[in-house]
């Protein structure tokens, strides 16, 4: 066998550029995964091909992921027959076929507080007119309504950053107002119906809310702050935005 060695300047694609979320397996079917992509300002070439590869001790499965400049996620995303819990890399090679590594990001685990994919449900609906997205509150999470007659909807809302950074920081203020605000929950509290989301909220952005005499204006102010924190943390939206505008 013939070892051939990459003598290439790789780069490293820090994890914050890579946001990684799974979804458990149900009645049946495999588990999937979805992965948001961020190469600005990496100087990457626009036409390098882009993978991502799931693995578990000797299994493992290669996604293609398009190019830098124009990512497109495969529509199949199972993890079929792969074991629990794999890990995942991110491949960048060169365009001219040598297979030259440019660029990756290794052992990528899916981040824990990738849990809007749980808290959230997605559905589709006929019922919205022309509004593209609504929250519905009944038992149980929140459902983030999908118009079906939006084409391509489920698909922008699992794979389209831009759709994804505009509509979730939203969702998550109408979450917080609801709970906060309407059921006046305990930002504190880890029980009840809305300790779950709480917790989640608490992961990137755990200040405490600093006056609660009853008022809204002090849990208006936390939710604002919580909301910002997130989308500086996960979307960007005004990237995102300006994405959306082509």
């Amino acid at each position: 066998m013939i070892r051939r060695f990459n003598f290439t300047e790789r780069k490293r694609i820090e994890q914050e550029r890579v946001e990684l979320e799974v979804a458990e397996a149900t009645d049946g079917e495999s588990s999937s995964f979805n992965a948001t992509l961020n190469f600005d300002g990496m100087g990457l070439p626009a036409d390098a091909p882009v993978t991502i590869e799931a693995y578990r001790g000797r299994m493992a499965m290669r996604f293609p992921w398009g190019v830098v400049g124009a990512l497109a996620p495969p529509l199949d995303r199972r993890l079929v027959n792969m074991p629990d819990n794999p890990s995942f890399r991110v491949k960048v090679v060169a365009a001219d076929g040598s297979g030259a590594l440019l660029a990756m990001a290794n052992r990528i685990r899916p981040r824990k507080e990738e849990r809007h994919g749980a808290l959230i449900r997605l559905k589709q609906s006929d019922a919205l007119g022309k509004e593209v997205w609504r929250l519905e509150f009944g038992d149980g999470n929140p459902t983030l309504l999908l118009n079906r007659n939006v084409r391509g909807i489920e698909s922008a809302a699992l794979n389209d950053g831009a759709f994804r950074g505009l509509v979730f920081p939203e969702a998550l203020r109408a979450v917080l107002i609801r709970a906060l605000i309407t059921e006046d929950a305990d930002v504190e509290d880890d029980g009840g119906d809305w300790g779950e989301w709480l917790a989640f909220v608490r992961s990137f952005h755990d200040e405490p809310l600093l006056s609660d005499d009853g008022g809204h204006a002090a849990r208006m102010t936390w939710i604002d702050a919580a909301v910002a924190a997130f989308t500086q943390k996960r979307f960007r939206a005004s990237d995102a935005y300006e994405a959306a505008r082509g």
